[in-house]
């Protein structure tokens, strides 16, 4: 769902639940899609902010636009975890129907990079975890989500990745089935789709590559407005070595991008890759992250004790008396040999220093 620049687009509105009782203040804009608007909205009574939905009768009169709506809620409203939008109700009120959703007030992993344009190699693997953490869990429920893209993915007050808008979800009944519906973003869309050779979850883990690619190099595998896209993304032409991209994050997204779906790892081999079992990965962000890459010290201090490393630092505290010597001799140039082996074993942990990658 696209983000609006309308700040204030009507005068509230109140809308209510007849079957609960429940009513909802309806204010700001929060975004827009091809079949529903999204505002801000005021549970009256508990003073609670939610994500209200709205789908006008029109769209809801189109029998195949209508079948769409419907079969999304009856999935979204099947789901229960922290990486995923939570599902609260849906009720119809003077021919429109009404979503009231989990309102994630620090917007979506588009928002954040538009203003950040790339992250940094702990935040991304931070995202990339919570992402398919949330895709497995999908996929563990027989459902392929269809549409994972920047704007799909969903940031909470605590910046926890949450992925939202299931309107392209579908309900997987046998393991070998193969889905043959044309859909999705372009610039997400999976090889078998463009082919028409059928697809399954596998499309998703395409989708998380080029998200992946994205955070870390600030551009996207496979761009819309580049020639003969179309063919490119069928040979999977784009660069894996994208200037500034390490070799193990370059090998990790090959593995991804992988134009044969059988051969693309599922979201739990992912999670076990060592590329994000045995690395550095924060419990939480700081909402800094939003303009900003987050210092060194934020990330320790929202940490616990969560990854093994950060265990067997916490496990070797550094003293005061300790802290104070380095700061004595961390600038000097000619440090004693008892000196320089101090300051190594004190300082050493640079190596989770945030850089851009």
């Amino acid at each position: 769902m696209e983000v609006s620049n309308e700040l204030h687009p009507r005068q509230p509105v109140v809308v209510s639940d007849k079957e609960t009782g429940t009513s909802y203040i309806l204010s700001e804009l929060l975004g827009k899609g091809a079949f529903a608007k999204c505002y801000l909205s005021k549970e009256i009574g508990t003073e609670r902010l939610f994500a209200v939905k709205v789908v006008s009768s029109s769209i809801l009169s189109d029998k195949q636009h209508g079948c769409f709506i419907r079969e999304e809620i009856a999935i979204h409203s099947l789901l229960h975890h922290k990486n995923i939008v939570n599902f609260k109700k849906a009720f119809t009120e003077n021919l429109s129907l009404y979503i009231v959703l989990e309102l994630c007030s620090n917007g979506s992993l588009k928002q954040l990079m538009k203003q950040r344009n790339q992250l940094s190699l702990v935040e991304t693997k931070y995202m990339l975890k919570h992402i398919l953490t949330g895709v497995k869990y999908l996929h563990d429920k027989d459902i392929v989500h269809g549409d994972l893209k920047l704007e799909n993915i969903f940031l909470s007050s605590r910046m926890i990745p949450k992925i939202g808008d299931f309107g392209l979800s579908t309900l997987i009944s046998y393991e070998e089935d193969l889905l043959t519906d044309y859909c999705g973003t372009m610039n997400y869309m999976a090889p078998e789709i463009i082919s028409h050779g059928g697809h399954s979850f596998a499309v998703d883990i395409w989708a998380v590559g080029c998200i992946l690619y994205k955070m870390i190099s600030g551009k996207l595998p496979f761009e819309t407005h580049s020639q003969n896209v179309k063919e490119k993304i069928l040979s999977c032409d784009f660069d894996p070595h994208h200037p500034g991209l390490r070799k193990k994050i370059s090998n990790f997204i090959m593995k991804i991008l992988n134009k044969h779906p059988r051969k693309r790892p599922s979201a739990e081999d992912l999670l076990q890759d060592e590329f994000l079992s045995n690395s550095f990965i924060p419990s939480l962000l700081p909402v800094s992250c939003l303009w900003e890459a987050p210092m060194h010290r934020d990330l320790f201090s929202r940490t616990h004790g969560s990854n093994s490393k950060c265990r067997k630092l916490k496990r070797n505290p550094i003293t005061r008396k300790g802290r104070s010597i380095v700061k004595k001799i961390g600038k000097n140039k000619k440090l004693s040999k008892l000196g320089r082996n101090l300051h190594k074993r004190i300082v050493k942990p640079d190596r989770f220093a945030v850089k851009n990658h």
